[in-house]
């Protein structure tokens, strides 16, 4: 051992000893504030007023509720710091840089996910890696470097850039690196076997991904990345930077807001955060916003997911009917579409709604010309059912008004049944409450708005082309407009017709919106529409928005390469920027380079130079066969110990037909409950759920001519085939698909 190396075990051995006394300190106080915390529940039961009029009693209690609500905020900071100290105990740090400012000795800085200071000394024994000066960890090269804090621009020389292994408190190895993050121990980190959740990357952030995560400059950030170029961690590390807590605009947990794609790959990320130090964010997909917000869903679907539009998209066969599918799609979640909707509800309140004559005892108090004209007159922004409910109110006033001035002529009149001499009075009202009654459900009918109703009248051809006019519309909007007509006069609502159902509620009633998030993050951008986004910016009117995506990994429809810039453009900046991430990870070389030739723009990804074996194509004659083959290579891959594997189909049925085959005879776990799925087990799922996810070996069942025949359906082999990080099989029966033969 070099002196060199005797140095960094001292060092880190200092380090390990600074936990172990800060921990026992700690664990030491959180126990004297647990005897405080008990001892003053115990006085505040014994203190309990006996009456609930004991007013001193009262203001008594208060204050030991006051008390002990700071006593508890005072443990909840130490469970979080105890939470953070054994987070470093494994491994304090995996990084060092030695940096000179300007006219400055040296400082030797540790770089950890998370930070150390030393109580007795106040010298910072680990950085953490949000800091600004650990940027240069990432970013820098020795020389001249620079680091940009809250004071502005520090300029210097890095004189030293130093990477550690370090494991169970073991240094095993380090070395220097005179570039960026050294390719040596990325390749280390990415041979490794696939976790059963989605672990940190804060030891090998490259540069570009850094630059993004540190961003705060823009409202929008806007992130093209090929699969497995590190989308999702960046946004949860960007995560846990906004909320790094040594920043005067950090962010809480509660203010982030994660848009995923799935319950099931919520359940696969949600173990990075914790790992950082920081809580967990909340995690919803799009369908959990609109239960959550609206009850319009209930006319849509009994289950509040895209997976039966997936499923209908995946499984059709024939060839003119899928690429109608993925127009309707395409339109329904379109600006076009939005401003179609919006024009419908000015129409629906100028021209289509209903507005009875409104009389009590013979007496006009409003005739519906009137109601229309005042509907009319008073459009200060208010939605139109706010409008109507203050329609309602005012002439429920007047209502209320002439009936006291009814009831003496009622009582007159019940006055001349001697049947009802004694109960004149009762019996009058009892007469002046059910005329009442039946004016308050003419009011009530009149502030009912039937959205579900209006949106089926939208596609009435008439209706349509009238509104539409003006609109860009697709080529094929008869054939567009014609199929959803149908299928609403025949089986109802889609899933996809959520959206425009909700956007136009938005504009009718008026939405509840949500300005205590600051940050959302949308994953996997490219499944969503700009109707989506629209939708997102009137929910979070002063959110920042993280969006990241890949537009050639979308299942439903294809988008062009300027497609960010429709999002950009419905979250009210259409100029801004995107950023590209190119390189991806997660693949070896070997199955990066057979999927970037289903790509229709290929430049957008470019393979790591880490090497694996061959992608492997097996055909059978029959069905049997082909599962036999299956099973084969399955247990091919256990002897070899690959670690997680999976077997994609490419829909729900063709997954639940083939685990009835294998059943008993693998043990393989066919996934139906996203959030219920245990990773350490070998998976059987369908292609719309493997969006985000990474296993050892995918196994692609049924790559044949008769599955995948058509060039749209690139797209499904490239998004399967890119969840591989070491091994990749494809099996088929009979012919292998066309879209494979022509890439051999």
């Amino acid at each position: 051992m070099d002196t060199d190396f005797l140095h960094e075990q001292a060092y880190l051995k200092q380090t390990q000893a600074l936990i172990e006394r800060s921990l026992t300190e700690l664990l030491n106080t959180m126990d004297e504030e647990r005897e405080k915390l008990a001892q003053a529940r115990q006085e505040l039961q014994e203190n309990q007023p006996a009456f609930s009029d004991d007013r001193d009693k009262q203001m008594e209690t208060a204050q030991y509720l006051n008390g002990l609500q700071t006593q508890l905020a005072a443990y909840r900071v130490y469970a979080e710091r105890l939470k953070k100290l054994q987070g470093l105990q494994d491994s304090p740090y995996f990084g060092r840089i030695d940096f000179a400012e300007e006219g400055q000795d040296a400082g030797t800085y540790y770089i950890g996910r998370g930070s150390l200071r030393d109580p007795l000394t106040f010298q910072i024994q680990v950085c953490d890696w949000r800091t600004p000066l650990a940027s240069m960890f990432y970013r820098a090269a020795p020389g001249p470097a620079s680091f940009l804090a809250p004071q502005g621009p520090i300029a210097g020389r890095l004189l030293l850039k130093r990477q550690y292994e370090i494991s169970k408190g073991e240094l095993l190895y380090y070395f220097d690196t005179d570039s960026h993050i050294k390719d040596n121990i990325l390749k280390t980190l990415l041979g490794q076997k696939a976790s059963p959740q989605m672990k940190t990357i804060v030891e090998s952030l490259q540069e570009a991904q850094d630059r993004l995560i540190r961003e705060k400059s823009r409202k929008i950030l806007l992130v093209q990345g090929a699969a497995g170029s590190g989308k999702t961690s960046l946004a949860l590390h960007r995560a846990a930077f906004l909320m790094y807590q040594d920043f005067q605009d950090s962010l809480s947990s509660q203010e982030i807001l994660v848009i995923s794609p799935n319950h099931l790959f919520s359940h696969y990320i949600r173990r990075v955060l914790p790992e950082l130090g920081e809580d967990n964010i909340t995690s919803l997909t799009f369908e959990d916003i609109f239960s959550l917000n609206l009850n319009v869903l209930n006319a849509v679907s009994n289950e509040p997911n895209r997976a039966s539009d997936l499923e209908s998209l995946l499984a059709e066969n024939r060839r003119r009917l899928f690429s109608l599918r993925q127009d309707i799609y395409a339109f329904k979640n379109s600006a076009a579409f939005a401003a179609l909707l919006s024009r419908l509800a000015d129409y629906y309140g100028r021209r289509l709604i209903e507005l009875p004559d409104i009389y009590y005892h013979h007496t006009y108090i409003a005739s519906r010309q009137e109601l229309r004209e005042e509907l009319l007159r008073d459009r200060a922004g208010l939605p139109l059912a706010k409008r109507l409910e203050q329609i309602r109110q005012r002439l429920s006033q007047k209502i209320h008004q002439l009936k006291k001035q009814r009831l003496p002529a009622l009582q007159l009149f019940v006055s001349d049944f001697p049947d009802h001499q004694l109960e004149i009075f009762p019996f009058a009202r009892l007469l002046s409450m059910k005329r009442g009654a039946y004016l308050n459900k003419t009011l009530e009918k009149l502030t009912t708005i039937d959205i579900p109703g209006l949106y089926r009248r939208l596609w009435d051809k008439e209706l349509f082309y009238h509104l539409a006019k003006g609109l860009t519309l697709p080529a094929n909007i008869e054939d567009i407009r014609q199929a959803c007509f149908d299928s609403l006069s025949e089986s109802g609502f889609e899933q996809s017709d959520a959206a425009g159902l909700i956007w136009l509620r938005l504009l009718l009633e008026g939405t509840a919106d949500y300005p205590q998030i600051r940050q959302v993050m949308v994953d996997e951008a490219q499944d969503y529409g700009p109707l989506h986004y629209m939708l997102l910016k009137k929910w979070f009117p002063k959110a920042n928005f993280t969006v990241l995506g890949d537009i050639q990994q979308s299942l439903i429809q294809p988008h062009r390469l300027d497609y960010y810039q429709d999002i950009g453009k419905a979250l009210g900046d259409p100029d801004c920027p995107t950023a590209i991430l190119r390189e991806s990870y997660r693949s070896s070389w070997e199955i990066s380079s057979f999927c970037r030739r289903f790509l229709e723009y290929p430049d957008l990804l470019e393979p790591f130079q880490r090497h694996s074996k061959p992608v492997e194509i097996f055909g059978a004659s029959n069905d049997q066969e082909a599962v036999q083959l299956l099973l084969d290579t399955i247990n091919r891959f256990r002897k070899e110990d690959v670690g997680s594997i999976a077997v994609i189909c490419k829909t729900t049925a063709q997954a639940t037909a083939l685990y009835q085959q294998v059943k008993g005879k693998s043990a393989l776990q066919l996934v139906k409950d996203p959030g219920k799925s245990d990773f350490n087990r070998s998976l059987l799922l369908p292609l719309h759920l493997v969006k985000g996810l990474e296993f050892d070996a995918v196994i692609l069942w049924d790559v044949s001519e008769e599955n995948y025949s058509w060039p749209e359906q690139k797209r499904f082999l490239y998004l399967a085939a890119s969840r591989a990080l070491h091994r990749l099989t494809l099996l088929f029966t009979g012919q292998l698909s066309p879209l494979v033969q022509e890439t051999l």
